[in-house]
């Protein structure tokens, strides 16, 4: 009953926002912008956020094996299903969860398997907060939506990177700090668990340059959509804004912050200088494509997995 009672609450929260939305803007300017987009532009942006998944679903791979090509890459394939079960879950926990439960084996005990899809978290969240920090050292500070709070925001941003990216590559740092305040027997082994990847610092580093490369990636499809609309704004602007929308979207408060997370792509972009219609016709069809392409990549991991799994039945025949 609790989680049926969760799943309506963020469904209400996301329909709410959506309605706000519809009720504030001017509908015929909306509907003027979105038809500005070509269809070019929509189909590069979906070609680059597919290409973005790819990427996170590789960095998953090396992370759960080791940095290596010798490998199952039905891992990938998992990754790809997984895809579906974020569509409609708050903070891709629905992802995380079926990767846990396909992908437990003796190889990978639940603590083992927790401590990698914990890392890979750690390495998303590393490369938002790192890219966003350095989007926010370019930006102006009048420019930015809370000036006045400018500098507040570049100290937070760098604290948290910080922590975040310390965290990532050394986590037997704060596991040590934490070690006197827990009973369990077993938390001297969880060092082992959360620990990176055997190539040390070298392979975490490539994992994360990956996580970045992918953000990128996808941060440059709503760069193109909003060329195609004739906006003018930096690429670091984009950066900044996305940024900024994808760490809130880790607070679970609707289903994949669906209604929140196009107002707040709007509500960032206003403070430079562009209209909130424009604003949140580049964050609808962004998010829409982003929507699409999880689905499209999910159905592919799902029908590639059957396919393999027959012929493996065959085999054994």
């Amino acid at each position: 009953m609790k989680i049926s009672f969760l799943f309506v609450g963020q469904m209400l929260v996301s329909m709410i926002a959506v309605i706000i939305a519809l009720y504030i803007l001017d509908l015929k300017y909306l509907i003027e912008n979105l038809q500005l987009i070509s269809t070019i532009s929509i189909f590069t942006a979906l070609i680059l956020n597919l290409l973005s998944i790819y990427l996170m679903a590789w960095r998953w791979f090396w992370i759960e094996q080791g940095i290596k090509f010798n490998g199952s890459s039905n891992s990938v394939f998992t990754y790809f299903v997984a895809s579906i079960y974020n569509l409609i879950s708050p903070g891709n926990l629905g992802g995380d969860v079926y990767r846990f439960i396909a992908l437990k084996s003796e190889s990978l005990t639940p603590l083992i398997l927790t401590g990698k899809i914990f890392r890979e978290r750690l390495a998303g969240l590393g490369s938002i907060c790192l890219v966003g920090f350095v989007s926010l050292l370019l930006s102006s500070k009048d420019s930015f939506v809370y000036s006045d709070f400018y500098n507040l925001f570049l100290a937070l941003g760098f604290l948290v990177s910080f922590v975040v990216l310390v965290f990532f590559f050394t986590p037997s740092f704060f596991i040590n700090l934490f070690k006197p305040f827990f009973s369990l027997n077993n938390f001297k082994y969880f060092d082992n668990y959360f620990s990176g990847l055997k190539g040390g610092f070298k392979s975490n580093l490539i994992v994360l340059l990956i996580s970045v490369v992918a953000f990128l990636i996808r941060v440059t499809s709503v760069f193109v959509i909003s060329n195609s609309m004739g906006m003018i704004i930096p690429f670091y602007i984009f950066v900044l804004v996305v940024s900024l929308v994808e760490v809130i979207r880790f607070v679970p408060i609707s289903i994949q912050g669906i209604g929140i997370r196009e107002a707040l792509f709007a509500f960032f972009l206003t403070s430079y200088n562009l209209e909130i219609e424009a604003s949140y016709a580049l964050g609808l069809v962004f998010y829409t494509l982003l929507s699409l392409s999880l689905l499209v990549i999910g159905i592919l991991g799902l029908v590639t997995l059957i396919i393999r799994k027959k012929k493996a039945h065959k085999l054994n025949y």
